[in-house]
Protein backbone atom coordinates (compact mmCIF):
# COMPACT_ATOMS: atom_id res chain seq x y z
CA UNK A 1 0.00 0.00 0.00
CA UNK A 2 1.49 3.53 -0.95
CA UNK A 3 0.21 6.90 -0.28
CA UNK A 4 -0.25 9.84 -2.94
CA UNK A 5 2.18 11.88 -3.34
CA UNK A 6 0.08 14.56 -2.28
CA UNK A 7 -0.43 13.22 1.10
CA UNK A 8 3.78 13.47 1.83
CA UNK A 9 2.96 16.72 3.02
CA UNK A 10 0.06 16.62 4.98
CA UNK A 11 0.46 16.65 9.33
CA UNK A 12 -2.18 15.96 12.21
CA UNK A 13 -1.43 15.73 15.71
CA UNK A 14 -2.12 12.18 17.93
CA UNK A 15 -1.60 10.63 21.23
CA UNK A 16 0.96 8.19 20.81
CA UNK A 17 1.55 5.21 23.67
CA UNK A 18 4.82 3.41 23.82
CA UNK A 19 3.11 0.17 25.21
CA UNK A 20 5.62 0.50 28.45
CA UNK A 21 3.69 3.41 30.08
CA UNK A 22 -0.09 4.56 30.41
CA UNK A 23 1.23 8.13 29.52
CA UNK A 24 0.19 9.68 26.64
CA UNK A 25 2.74 11.54 24.65
CA UNK A 26 1.70 14.48 21.68
CA UNK A 27 2.86 13.96 18.50
CA UNK A 28 2.78 14.98 14.99
CA UNK A 29 1.62 12.03 12.09
CA UNK A 30 2.86 12.44 8.66
CA UNK A 31 2.42 10.16 5.35
CA UNK A 32 5.58 8.52 3.78
CA UNK A 33 5.43 6.36 0.56
CA UNK A 34 4.48 3.43 2.23
CA UNK A 35 4.33 4.17 6.06
CA UNK A 36 2.83 6.64 8.71
CA UNK A 37 5.85 9.05 10.77
CA UNK A 38 5.84 9.63 14.02
CA UNK A 39 7.54 12.46 15.28
CA UNK A 40 7.80 14.25 18.49
CA UNK A 41 7.65 18.03 18.47
CA UNK A 42 11.41 18.26 17.50
CA UNK A 43 10.64 16.69 14.74
CA UNK A 44 12.69 13.97 15.67
CA UNK A 45 10.88 10.41 14.15
CA UNK A 46 10.44 8.01 17.00
CA UNK A 47 8.26 5.08 14.92
CA UNK A 48 7.77 4.17 11.02
CA UNK A 49 4.14 2.41 10.83
CA UNK A 50 3.84 0.36 7.49
CA UNK A 51 0.48 1.19 6.19
CA UNK A 52 -0.18 -2.27 5.27
CA UNK A 53 0.15 -3.57 8.90
CA UNK A 54 -1.94 -0.51 10.22
CA UNK A 55 -5.22 -2.07 12.04
CA UNK A 56 -7.65 -0.17 13.96
CA UNK A 57 -9.07 -1.00 17.22
CA UNK A 58 -12.44 -0.62 18.98
CA UNK A 59 -13.88 1.67 21.50
CA UNK A 60 -12.20 4.80 21.56
CA UNK A 61 -14.01 8.28 22.06
CA UNK A 62 -16.57 9.62 19.46
CA UNK A 63 -14.80 10.98 16.25
CA UNK A 64 -11.53 9.36 17.60
CA UNK A 65 -9.42 6.71 15.27
CA UNK A 66 -7.30 4.36 17.24
CA UNK A 67 -4.68 2.59 15.76
CA UNK A 68 -2.01 -0.54 16.24
CA UNK A 69 0.81 -0.94 14.05
CA UNK A 70 -0.57 -4.85 14.15
CA UNK A 71 -2.44 -7.47 16.20
CA UNK A 72 0.38 -7.95 18.69
CA UNK A 73 1.60 -4.56 19.23
CA UNK A 74 1.50 -2.75 22.59
CA UNK A 75 2.15 0.48 21.05
CA UNK A 76 -1.07 2.78 20.06
CA UNK A 77 -1.77 6.43 18.14
CA UNK A 78 -4.96 8.21 18.54
CA UNK A 79 -5.95 10.63 16.17
CA UNK A 80 -9.06 12.88 16.29
CA UNK A 81 -8.50 14.73 13.26
CA UNK A 82 -10.94 14.85 10.78
CA UNK A 83 -9.12 15.22 7.18
CA UNK A 84 -6.42 12.81 8.65
CA UNK A 85 -8.77 9.84 9.77
CA UNK A 86 -10.56 10.44 6.24
CA UNK A 87 -7.42 9.71 4.36
CA UNK A 88 -6.27 7.17 6.63
CA UNK A 89 -9.06 4.99 5.79
CA UNK A 90 -8.94 5.79 2.39
CA UNK A 91 -5.15 4.38 1.73
CA UNK A 92 -5.35 1.53 4.38
CA UNK A 93 -8.75 -0.65 3.52
CA UNK A 94 -7.19 -3.46 5.86
CA UNK A 95 -7.61 -0.93 8.54
CA UNK A 96 -10.73 -3.19 10.32
CA UNK A 97 -9.40 -6.65 9.09
CA UNK A 98 -9.16 -8.89 12.51
CA UNK A 99 -6.15 -10.86 13.67
CA UNK A 100 -5.41 -14.48 11.16
CA UNK A 101 -5.59 -16.14 14.71
CA UNK A 102 -7.21 -16.50 17.81
CA UNK A 103 -3.89 -15.18 19.85
CA UNK A 104 -4.84 -11.68 19.80
CA UNK A 105 -8.53 -11.94 20.87
CA UNK A 106 -6.90 -14.84 23.21
CA UNK A 107 -4.54 -12.15 24.86
CA UNK A 108 -7.11 -9.45 25.06
CA UNK A 109 -9.33 -11.45 27.36
CA UNK A 110 -6.48 -12.51 29.64
CA UNK A 111 -5.26 -8.96 30.15
CA UNK A 112 -8.88 -7.81 30.07
CA UNK A 113 -9.47 -10.20 32.75
CA UNK A 114 -6.53 -8.81 34.78
CA UNK A 115 -7.24 -5.17 34.31
CA UNK A 116 -11.09 -5.44 35.33
CA UNK A 117 -10.41 -7.01 38.70
CA UNK A 118 -7.78 -4.94 39.36
CA UNK A 119 -9.78 -1.77 38.34
CA UNK A 120 -12.50 -2.98 40.42
CA UNK A 121 -10.73 -3.45 43.47
CA UNK A 122 -9.21 0.19 43.41
CA UNK A 123 -12.54 1.97 42.40
CA UNK A 124 -15.07 0.05 44.82
CA UNK A 125 -12.91 -0.79 48.13
CA UNK A 126 -8.99 1.58 47.85
CA UNK A 127 -10.57 4.72 46.69
CA UNK A 128 -13.96 5.31 48.84
CA UNK A 129 -12.03 3.57 52.05
CA UNK A 130 -9.45 7.08 50.98
CA UNK A 131 -11.79 9.61 50.36
CA UNK A 132 -13.25 8.86 53.90
CA UNK A 133 -9.83 9.07 55.64
CA UNK A 134 -8.36 12.02 53.93
CA UNK A 135 -11.21 14.23 54.40
CA UNK A 136 -10.76 15.47 57.63
CA UNK A 137 -7.10 16.20 56.77
CA UNK A 138 -6.93 18.32 54.72
CA UNK A 139 -6.58 21.55 55.76
CA UNK A 140 -9.37 24.08 56.22
CA UNK A 141 -7.20 26.72 53.99
CA UNK A 142 -6.94 24.09 51.30
CA UNK A 143 -10.04 22.91 51.28
CA UNK A 144 -11.52 26.13 50.88
CA UNK A 145 -9.62 26.99 48.15
CA UNK A 146 -10.80 23.86 46.11
CA UNK A 147 -13.98 25.37 46.99
CA UNK A 148 -13.60 28.46 45.74
CA UNK A 149 -12.24 27.14 42.14
CA UNK A 150 -15.42 24.93 42.40
CA UNK A 151 -17.93 27.30 42.75
CA UNK A 152 -15.76 29.55 40.33
CA UNK A 153 -15.80 27.00 37.51
CA UNK A 154 -19.26 26.36 38.06
CA UNK A 155 -20.90 30.47 38.36
CA UNK A 156 -18.68 30.62 34.50
CA UNK A 157 -20.26 27.49 33.22
CA UNK A 158 -24.00 28.10 34.58
CA UNK A 159 -24.30 31.81 34.28
CA UNK A 160 -22.62 32.73 30.88
CA UNK A 161 -25.32 35.12 29.58
CA UNK A 162 -25.50 36.20 33.24
CA UNK A 163 -25.59 40.41 33.82
CA UNK A 164 -22.63 39.55 36.60
CA UNK A 165 -19.17 39.65 35.77
CA UNK A 166 -18.73 36.36 37.97
CA UNK A 167 -22.17 34.55 37.58
CA UNK A 168 -22.91 35.76 41.24
CA UNK A 169 -25.96 37.71 42.35
CA UNK A 170 -25.47 40.56 44.77
CA UNK A 171 -28.77 42.46 45.30
CA UNK A 172 -28.07 44.13 48.27
CA UNK A 173 -31.63 43.66 50.09
CA UNK A 174 -31.22 39.85 48.29
CA UNK A 175 -28.06 39.05 50.26
CA UNK A 176 -29.44 40.61 53.29
CA UNK A 177 -32.18 38.40 53.24
CA UNK A 178 -30.11 35.41 52.77
CA UNK A 179 -28.08 36.13 55.67
CA UNK A 180 -31.16 36.43 57.96
CA UNK A 181 -32.40 32.91 56.76
CA UNK A 182 -28.63 31.55 57.33
CA UNK A 183 -28.23 32.92 61.04
CA UNK A 184 -31.41 31.35 61.65
CA UNK A 185 -30.38 27.93 60.52
CA UNK A 186 -26.64 28.03 61.05
CA UNK A 187 -26.48 27.23 65.01
CA UNK A 188 -28.43 24.48 64.56
CA UNK A 189 -26.13 22.94 62.18
CA UNK A 190 -23.56 22.00 64.61
CA UNK A 191 -20.65 23.25 61.93
CA UNK A 192 -17.94 24.85 63.37
CA UNK A 193 -16.25 26.16 60.31
CA UNK A 194 -17.39 29.61 58.49
CA UNK A 195 -19.47 29.09 55.67
CA UNK A 196 -20.43 31.44 52.78
CA UNK A 197 -23.81 31.29 50.56
CA UNK A 198 -23.84 32.52 47.56
CA UNK A 199 -26.71 32.44 44.47
CA UNK A 200 -25.36 31.79 40.64
CA UNK A 201 -27.27 33.76 38.09
CA UNK A 202 -28.73 30.56 35.98
CA UNK A 203 -32.50 29.36 35.67
CA UNK A 204 -31.67 25.67 36.81
CA UNK A 205 -33.56 24.94 40.15
CA UNK A 206 -30.78 23.34 41.90
CA UNK A 207 -28.10 24.08 44.46
CA UNK A 208 -24.83 22.05 46.25
CA UNK A 209 -22.40 22.64 48.54
CA UNK A 210 -18.76 22.78 47.36
CA UNK A 211 -15.77 21.87 50.01
CA UNK A 212 -14.12 24.49 52.44
CA UNK A 213 -18.09 25.55 53.55
CA UNK A 214 -19.02 27.03 50.00
CA UNK A 215 -23.27 26.62 49.04
CA UNK A 216 -24.64 27.76 46.20
CA UNK A 217 -28.52 28.46 45.31
CA UNK A 218 -29.07 28.13 41.66
CA UNK A 219 -31.71 31.53 40.76
CA UNK A 220 -33.96 29.15 39.38
CA UNK A 221 -34.92 27.72 42.90
CA UNK A 222 -35.79 30.61 43.94
CA UNK A 223 -37.82 31.64 41.36
CA UNK A 224 -39.52 27.88 41.53
CA UNK A 225 -40.05 27.55 45.59
CA UNK A 226 -43.51 29.43 46.98
CA UNK A 227 -42.14 29.80 50.62
CA UNK A 228 -38.45 31.18 52.09
CA UNK A 229 -39.07 27.76 54.27
CA UNK A 230 -38.84 25.66 50.85
CA UNK A 231 -35.44 27.70 50.42
CA UNK A 232 -34.47 27.07 54.49
CA UNK A 233 -34.98 22.98 53.67
CA UNK A 234 -32.51 23.05 51.02
CA UNK A 235 -29.88 25.42 52.73
CA UNK A 236 -30.48 23.13 55.47
CA UNK A 237 -29.69 19.70 53.73
CA UNK A 238 -26.51 21.27 51.95
CA UNK A 239 -25.43 22.29 55.99
CA UNK A 240 -25.96 18.57 56.45
CA UNK A 241 -23.45 17.89 53.68
CA UNK A 242 -20.86 20.11 55.12
CA UNK A 243 -20.83 18.83 58.49
CA UNK A 244 -19.93 15.64 57.28
CA UNK A 245 -17.31 16.70 54.99
CA UNK A 246 -19.32 15.10 51.70
CA UNK A 247 -18.33 17.96 49.23
CA UNK A 248 -14.69 16.91 50.32
CA UNK A 249 -14.98 13.43 50.41
CA UNK A 250 -17.16 13.40 47.29
CA UNK A 251 -14.22 15.60 45.55
CA UNK A 252 -11.79 12.96 46.36
CA UNK A 253 -13.31 10.08 45.54
CA UNK A 254 -14.50 11.70 42.02
CA UNK A 255 -10.94 12.48 41.49
CA UNK A 256 -9.55 9.33 42.27
CA UNK A 257 -12.06 7.50 40.41
CA UNK A 258 -12.14 9.38 37.40
CA UNK A 259 -8.33 9.29 37.43
CA UNK A 260 -8.16 5.66 37.94
CA UNK A 261 -10.98 4.57 34.74
CA UNK A 262 -9.40 7.11 32.74
CA UNK A 263 -5.70 5.79 33.01
CA UNK A 264 -6.75 2.22 33.00
CA UNK A 265 -9.78 2.06 30.84
CA UNK A 266 -9.90 5.09 28.46
CA UNK A 267 -5.93 5.47 27.83
CA UNK A 268 -5.11 1.65 27.78
CA UNK A 269 -8.45 0.12 26.39
CA UNK A 270 -9.22 3.14 24.18
CA UNK A 271 -12.95 3.11 26.00
CA UNK A 272 -13.42 6.66 27.28
CA UNK A 273 -16.47 6.60 26.88
CA UNK A 274 -17.04 3.78 29.56
CA UNK A 275 -14.73 5.68 32.19
CA UNK A 276 -17.26 8.53 32.35
CA UNK A 277 -20.60 5.87 32.63
CA UNK A 278 -18.52 3.81 35.35
CA UNK A 279 -17.92 6.67 37.42
CA UNK A 280 -21.60 7.85 37.37
CA UNK A 281 -23.07 4.18 37.91
CA UNK A 282 -20.35 3.68 41.01
CA UNK A 283 -20.26 6.97 42.72
CA UNK A 284 -24.40 7.08 42.72
CA UNK A 285 -24.84 4.94 45.61
CA UNK A 286 -22.36 6.09 47.30
CA UNK A 287 -23.83 9.96 46.79
CA UNK A 288 -27.49 8.38 47.38
CA UNK A 289 -26.42 7.51 51.13
CA UNK A 290 -25.04 11.50 51.88
CA UNK A 291 -28.07 12.22 50.22
CA UNK A 292 -30.33 10.69 52.60
CA UNK A 293 -27.90 11.68 55.36
CA UNK A 294 -28.09 15.12 54.59
CA UNK A 295 -31.63 15.21 54.62
CA UNK A 296 -31.95 13.86 57.57
CA UNK A 297 -29.48 16.41 59.11
CA UNK A 298 -31.82 19.23 57.39
CA UNK A 299 -34.80 17.39 59.23
CA UNK A 300 -33.01 18.27 62.48
CA UNK A 301 -31.91 21.37 61.68
CA UNK A 302 -35.02 22.32 60.44
CA UNK A 303 -37.41 21.10 63.63
CA UNK A 304 -34.47 22.81 65.94
CA UNK A 305 -34.41 26.38 64.33
CA UNK A 306 -38.11 26.26 65.32
CA UNK A 307 -39.52 25.52 61.29
CA UNK A 308 -41.87 22.90 59.22
CA UNK A 309 -40.61 20.53 57.33
CA UNK A 310 -43.13 20.05 55.29
CA UNK A 311 -41.96 22.65 52.51
CA UNK A 312 -38.89 21.02 52.22
CA UNK A 313 -41.24 18.01 51.02
CA UNK A 314 -43.27 20.26 48.70
CA UNK A 315 -40.33 21.36 47.20
CA UNK A 316 -39.65 17.86 46.11
CA UNK A 317 -43.40 17.24 45.04
CA UNK A 318 -43.24 20.24 42.70
CA UNK A 319 -39.89 18.66 41.20
CA UNK A 320 -41.59 15.74 40.16
CA UNK A 321 -44.43 17.16 38.95
CA UNK A 322 -42.34 19.95 36.95
CA UNK A 323 -39.52 17.35 35.22
CA UNK A 324 -41.21 13.50 36.44
CA UNK A 325 -39.86 11.33 38.17
CA UNK A 326 -36.71 9.28 36.98
CA UNK A 327 -37.48 5.73 35.38
CA UNK A 328 -36.20 3.20 37.79
CA UNK A 329 -34.25 1.15 35.25
CA UNK A 330 -32.04 4.57 35.78
CA UNK A 331 -32.75 5.63 39.31
CA UNK A 332 -29.53 3.65 40.68
CA UNK A 333 -27.14 6.19 38.32
CA UNK A 334 -29.32 9.22 39.98
CA UNK A 335 -26.90 10.60 42.53
CA UNK A 336 -30.20 11.33 44.43
CA UNK A 337 -33.41 9.41 45.58
CA UNK A 338 -36.36 9.61 44.44
CA UNK A 339 -38.48 13.44 45.20
CA UNK A 340 -40.98 10.46 45.70
CA UNK A 341 -39.17 8.64 48.43
CA UNK A 342 -37.54 12.45 49.74
CA UNK A 343 -41.06 14.10 50.17
CA UNK A 344 -42.63 10.77 51.88
CA UNK A 345 -40.06 10.79 54.37
CA UNK A 346 -39.92 14.46 55.44
CA UNK A 347 -44.04 14.42 55.19
CA UNK A 348 -43.53 11.84 58.06
CA UNK A 349 -41.68 14.26 60.63
CA UNK A 350 -44.49 16.53 62.66
CA UNK A 351 -44.65 20.36 62.70
CA UNK A 352 -44.59 22.63 64.74
CA UNK A 353 -48.09 24.24 65.34
CA UNK A 354 -46.91 27.79 65.29
CA UNK A 355 -43.80 29.37 64.08
CA UNK A 356 -42.08 32.59 63.03
CA UNK A 357 -41.51 32.84 59.48
CA UNK A 358 -38.08 32.42 58.47
CA UNK A 359 -38.00 35.69 56.20
CA UNK A 360 -40.77 38.63 56.01
CA UNK A 361 -42.83 38.95 52.81
CA UNK A 362 -41.04 42.01 51.78
CA UNK A 363 -37.37 39.96 52.49
CA UNK A 364 -38.80 36.98 50.65
CA UNK A 365 -39.38 38.94 47.45
CA UNK A 366 -35.98 40.52 47.87
CA UNK A 367 -34.04 37.36 47.98
CA UNK A 368 -35.99 35.95 44.88
CA UNK A 369 -35.10 39.17 43.20
CA UNK A 370 -31.17 38.85 44.33
CA UNK A 371 -29.97 38.23 41.01
CA UNK A 372 -32.26 41.66 39.32
CA UNK A 373 -33.69 43.42 42.69
CA UNK A 374 -35.87 45.59 39.80
CA UNK A 375 -39.11 45.73 41.87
Amino acid sequence: MTASPEYETLEGLGRYFDGQSARSQEVIVGFGKRSIVIFQHGDQAIAHWPLGALRATRGGGIGELTLVPGHDSEEQLIIDDPTMIKILRKVCPNLNRGPSGAGGARKALIWGGVAASSVAAIVFVLIPAMAVQLAPMIPYERERAIGDVVVAQQAALMARSSRFEDGICDGPRGLAALAKMTERLQPHSNIDRPIQIDVIDTGMPNAFAAPGGRMVLFRGLLTMAESPEEVAGVLAHEMGHELHRDPMVGYLRQAGTTGVLSMVIGDVVGAGIFATVGDAALSANYSQMMERRADDEAIRILQEAELPTRPFGEFFVRLREEFGEMPAVLQFLSTHPTSTSRAEKIFAREDPTNYTPVLTDSEWVALQNICSETF
